[in-house]
């Protein structure tokens, strides 16, 4: 037969397990709260990453596109200037 334990004895011992589930339990809660604000802040930084990155093609792209279309007008104006040369 099982010898049972003092009645005191055992709500200690259910006590010890209860605080330590609690202290398991309190230690993931941080975790989690950590790992979420972690998460914020990497979002934060991505963010920030991919605006920097648009403002630099920005830089880069905008100019060569300007490039081209002053071209386009350049040569626009040189077949009016060459075909007004024929009419004379």
């Amino acid at each position: 037969m099982k010898r049972q334990m003092p009645l005191c004895l055992a709500t200690i011992k259910q006590d010890f397990r209860v605080a330590a589930f609690q202290t398991g339990v309190e230690i993931l809660a941080l975790y989690f709260f950590y790992m979420t604000n972690a998460k914020q802040d990497i979002r934060g930084d991505i963010a920030v990453m991919r605006r920097t990155v648009e403002k630099a093609d920005t830089e880069v792209f905008k100019p060569e596109e300007d490039r081209q279309k002053q071209d386009l007008y350049v040569h626009c104006l040189t077949e009016t200037v060459e075909r007004a040369d024929c009419l004379v």
